[in-house]
């Protein structure tokens, strides 16, 4: 509900914009970490090696509400650096709403908690006591819409959390923990040498990598090495944004010291043309990568629009809702299938049943949610079997099938 809540100011401008809300908190998040990185005596100009980090730059393509977490994260630590009562109070309220955008993102509050608990004790009672108002949203908004705290649109909060010790799991874990320190080199180096905060450092990675290796498989998708740095790697934006600010000030100390510098400074100016025009090939590979990894999705969008006609109605999983935006295709009316039991369907309705070749037989958590839901549409289309009729049958990179109740084919 997160993203869908700050995209609302967007509504008002021409459609368009709301692609732009991702270079907004991609900029903003280059702010925060600025005003982070000032406090701790590192120099503004260094907070430019994020604004061309691959995996940044590629999510502010996109409508993915990880940024937006980065967002709360930054803005939380950089009250709770003031150390003071009243900002460790914003600091549990601001962390607080992550939740909101993403279930895991209480990876955040955890860590702040912990590391007050450690390190900062006199600080536990406000950032709690700011973190109340959010908790008590989140438990109520779940309650209202989906019947219990920790039911969410996705099942229940509950069953994602936990650690399957297979060996699915331990392959996983010794392949982000690499790809997180090959992303961002030094940084596993620099949080725990850092001073002041390596307890929160130690807790966010920690809990970080081991959610998702239980919650995701990285091994369920073809190997590339562009969207091994971008979009399979989403899911640690937040975590990976949080480390610039070890990492960069761990650059500044090397760079400080009088020998270090001697030696790099005849070679600085070579070496950032050579920088900028890395990230510019690189910025560039990655459009190219983002058109590869969209480019199914978009050729499954245009055979659903030539073939269900404006004013439909239409009956799919909360997977596939992305393929129903009006201001791209129209309007149509879209009904998940979990949710159709109070809906009064039409005479004549279409019925969506897409699997991605991507995805199929694969396991893990998230991919187990997916599944779930669209094993409720094959037993929707199986007891109406009688009624559909299949309008469209397409098999290259996915299984599409449109299915339609009411007169038969076109």
């Amino acid at each position: 509900i997160g993203r869908s809540i700050f995209l609302i100011p967007f509504t008002f401008l021409p459609f368009g914009f709301i692609f732009l809300s991702g270079l907004f908190l991609h900029l903003l998040n280059l702010v925060l970490l600025t005003l982070i990185l000032r406090r701790k005596g590192v120099p503004s100009p260094y907070a430019l090696l994020y604004l061309f980090f691959p995996l940044a730059a590629w999510e502010a393509r996109t409508l993915f509400p990880e940024l937006a977490v980065l967002s709360l994260f930054l803005s939380a630590y950089y009250f709770w650096s003031h150390q003071k009562m009243h900002t460790a109070f914003i600091a549990g309220l601001v962390v607080g709403f992550s939740v909101f955008f993403r279930i895991d993102a209480v990876l955040g509050p955890l860590a702040f908690f912990i590391h007050a608990l450690f390190r900062e004790r006199r600080l536990v009672l406000p950032l709690i006591a700011g973190g109340l108002l959010p908790a008590l949203l989140f438990f109520g908004f779940n309650t209202t819409l989906y019947g219990s705290p920790f039911s969410t649109g996705y099942g229940s909060a509950l069953d994602q959390v936990g650690v399957s010790l297979n060996p699915e799991f331990f392959i996983n874990l010794f392949t982000y923990l690499p790809l997180l320190f090959l992303a961002l080199p030094f940084s596993l180096y620099a949080a725990l040498k850092d001073r002041n905060d390596w307890v929160f450092f130690s807790v966010l990675i920690g809990g970080t990598v081991l959610f998702f290796s239980h919650f995701t498989n990285f091994w369920h998708f073809p190997f590339s090495i562009p969207l091994t740095f971008t979009a399979r790697l989403r899911y640690f934006l937040p975590l990976l944004g949080l480390l610039f600010i070890p990492t960069l000030t761990l650059f500044h100390q090397w760079y400080s010291n009088t020998v270090v510098r001697k030696k790099i400074e005849p070679y600085l100016h070579v070496g950032i043309l050579i920088f900028f025009l890395m990230a510019g090939i690189g910025l560039v590979a990655l459009n190219h990568s983002h058109y590869q990894l969209a480019a199914p999705r978009a050729e499954v969008g245009e055979w659903i629009h030539s073939t269900i006609p404006s004013g439909a109605t239409v009956i799919g999983t909360a997977d596939d809702c992305i393929y129903f935006l009006p201001p791209i295709f129209g309007e149509k009316y879209y009904h998940k299938v979990d949710q159709i039991q109070s809906t009064v369907l039409p005479s004549t309705y279409y019925v969506l049943e897409i699997e991605y070749l991507s995805q199929t037989g694969k396991d893990g958590v998230r991919q187990e949610t997916v599944a779930a839901e669209r094993k409720k549409l094959s037993d929707f289309i199986a007891a109406h079997a009688g009624e559909l009729t299949p309008v469209l049958v397409k098999n290259e990179q996915y299984h599409l099938t449109i299915w339609k109740k009411g007169e038969s084919g076109k």
